[in-house]
């Protein structure tokens, strides 16, 4: 499991995010023992904030 965490409102130059809205992302795992520069990247998810629909939905709890 990883859980990330960041206030709502975050400072410059960060984008504020905002309950009801939905949020694109990616996740990229950099390999730092090869003898080249190598990683993974996912494709684009989606995240929503309470609620809508989307790959991911964060919640309060």
């Amino acid at each position: 499991m990883v859980v990330l965490s960041r206030p709502l409102a975050a400072p410059a130059p960060y984008r504020a995010l905002a309950p009801g809205k939905t949020y694109s992302f990616g996740i990229s795992v950099h390999v730092g023992h090869s003898a080249k520069r190598f990683h993974h990247t996912s494709y684009e998810y989606t995240l929503a904030l309470g609620s809508g629909a989307a790959d991911f939905m964060a919640v309060k709890q």
